[in-house]
């Protein structure tokens, strides 16, 4: 359970150092839910359930969908988020 707990910290840390970052955000289908593929980072080649998106997991990770809306919208309401120059 303690690793679980540690991997849901980990995730909203790097969504929110993503999301407060300059440029664009790149997502990918499931990191609003913490898939993580098994672990498999490159997984084009394979058709099956490691590839779905997984309405199942979503919902046990309201929480964490919810974190991911949350910060969408603050980077969407907050100009400062999206500078059209950089340093």
């Amino acid at each position: 359970e303690g690793v679980r707990v540690l991997r849901n910290k980990q995730v909203r840390n790097f969504a929110t150092a993503l999301m407060v970052a300059q440029g664009i955000p790149m997502l990918v289908m499931g990191d609003e839910y913490g898939h993580s593929k098994g672990g498999n980072n490159n997984t084009y080649c394979h058709d099956g359930d490691i590839n779905y998106f997984q309405w199942n997991v979503c919902e046990e990770q309201k929480g964490l969908v919810r974190f991911f809306k949350r910060l969408i919208h603050m980077r969407k309401e907050n100009p400062l988020f999206r500078q059209r120059s950089f340093l």
